[in-house]
C-alpha cells in the first residue's frame, strides 16, 4: 500500500472489530450488572450502561405446582374471611384500624385481625352471622377516608380489593320520569346495581375504589328529552375535590401536581426566553 492510499478493506475490518467489542461489553453489561470489569475501551461509562442499576431484579422461580384437594382446603379455611384496603393509605393508620374496627363492630371477642402489608387487611370471624352483619352494615371509613371491605375470594390482582357498595340517593328526577329504569340507567353508570328502591329513588350500588365518583348525570330519554340528576353517596368520607377519587386529598392530587410541574416548566422556559 502506499503512502497516503486508503485501504477500504482495513477500515471495514477495523469498524467490525470495534463493533463487536462493544456489543460483547452491552451484553455482559446487560447479563452481569453488579460484576465490574474493565472495559477495553474507556470511553464508555459504567454508569450509562447498568441501566437497570438500583432497580428491584424480579427473577421468576420454578412453577408451583399445588393439588387442587389442598387448594379447596384452603378456600374452605378463609371461608369466614374479610379482606379489606385502605383507600388513603398516607393518611389511615392500619395497626389502629385493625385494633379498632372489631370494636366499632361490637364483636371484638369474635373477630382476629392482621395486616397483609401494601395497605391490605383481613378479619378472620368465627360465625358467618357477625360476617354478614358487618358487610351489611357497610360501607365503612377509617380516619376520615374509606375503605374497602369485602368477603374474600381466591382472586390475583393488584387492585383486588376495589369495591366499595354504596346506597345512592338520586335528586332531579321529574314525577312522571320517576321509574325503576330510569334508576337502573344512572346505577349502571355508577357500577354494578346491588339493589333498587323506587319509592325512595334509591340503590344500592358496589362502585370501583380506584375510579373516580360520579356526583351528577345527564339523562337522555326516548322522548328526546333530557335531564341532569344529582347523587347523594351515604356514609361517604374523604374524596378528592378536583379528581373526586377516594385514594388522595386534593392537595396532592396527581392531576393538579402534574399541571402544577407543566406550569412551572413553562414559567422557567419564559424566563429563560425573556433574558435572551
Amino acid at each position: 500500500m502506499e503512502m497516503g492510499s486508503f485501504d477500504i478493506s482495513v477500515f471495514l475490518s477495523f469498524v467490525s472489530r470495534l463493533f463487536s467489542r462493544v456489543v460483547l461489553c452491552l451484553v455482559l453489561c446487560f447479563f452481569l450488572k453488579d460484576v465490574q470489569f474493565v472495559f477495553a475501551f474507556q470511553w464508555f461509562p459504567m454508569d450509562q450502561l447498568l441501566l437497570n442499576k438500583g432497580k428491584a431484579l424480579l427473577v421468576r422461580t420454578e412453577t408451583v405446582k399445588i393439588a387442587n384437594s389442598v387448594l379447596v382446603q384452603r378456600i374452605q379455611q378463609f371461608s369466614l374471611t374479610l379482606i379489606g384496603r385502605l383507600m388513603n393509605p398516607a393518611i389511615q393508620r392500619m395497626d389502629s384500624l385493625v385494633v379498632n374496627l372489631p370494636m366499632i363492630w361490637k364483636i371484638e371477642d369474635k373477630v382476629v385481625g392482621a395486616d397483609l402489608g401494601q395497605g391490605l387487611f383481613q378479619f378472620n370471624f368465627d360465625a358467618d352471622e357477625d360476617l354478614q352483619s358487618v358487610l351489611q352494615n357497610g360501607p365503612y371509613h377509617f380516619d376520615g377516608w374509606m375503605i374497602s371491605l369485602v368477603k374474600w375470594e381466591p382472586i390475583i390482582s393488584s387492585t383486588y380489593p376495589s369495591a366499595i357498595n354504596f346506597w345512592v340517593k338520586v335528586t332531579g328526577i321529574p314525577m312522571h320520569l320517576w321509574e325503576v329504569a330510569t334508576l337502573r340507567a344512572i346505577g349502571r353508570k355508577v357500577g354494578t346495581i346491588c339493589e333498587i328502591y323506587e319509592e325512595s329513588g334509591r340503590f344500592c350500588v358496589s362502585v370501583n375504589g380506584f375510579n373516580p365518583l360520579l356526583f351528577k348525570l345527564v339523562v337522555p330519554f326516548d322522548t328526546g328529552d333530557e335531564i341532569i340528576v344529582s347523587l347523594e353517596y351515604e356514609k361517604l368520607m374523604g374524596f378528592c375535590e378536583h379528581c373526586f377519587r377516594l385514594t388522595h386529598e386534593m392537595k396532592g392530587c396527581p392531576e393538579l401536581l402534574k399541571g402544577s410541574g407543566d406550569q412551572v416548566m413553562e414559567n422557567q422556559s419564559d424566563k429563560r426566553g425573556g433574558l435572551r
